[in-house]
């Protein structure tokens, strides 16, 4: 009985198209040349950027750690330690820590007139 499933005969099988060898050489190209484009397309960093690196840092280091809260002169000189330019830039710093803050990563108190940061 016949199925019609094709041909089970690898003696009567044609093989048509490329060979794999071709393809393959041809799509690792490709892969390269997207690998350069990719590498080629970075930018130099944003003042921003930078700063949301060197806070991450700065909170996997233990800087915002118990028992010591952080005032924004604390903060404002470990980030020109790192060699970030924080002149003309303290709101948009105090905003990122606001940022952290409503995102539960930072705490947040107000002790004689001024704001102090931590994490626990």
């Amino acid at each position: 009985m016949k199925r019609g499933l094709g041909e089970g005969d690898l003696q009567n099988i044609e093989i048509v198209g490329s060979s794999f060898e071709r393809l393959k050489d041809k799509f690792m190209s490709a892969a390269m040349t997207q690998k350069k484009l990719h590498t080629q397309r970075k930018r130099p960093q944003t003042w921003g950027g930078h700063m949301h690196h060197v806070f991450e840092s700065l909170i996997r280091e233990g800087f915002f750690k118990l028992p010591n809260k952080k005032a924004i002169n604390d903060i404002v000189d470990a980030l020109e330690a790192r060699g970030l330019s924080t002149k003309g830039r303290e709101s948009k710093i105090a905003n990122s820590l606001n940022r952290r803050v409503k995102k539960g990563i930072l705490k947040k108190a107000k002790t004689k007139g001024e704001w102090f940061y931590w994490t626990e």
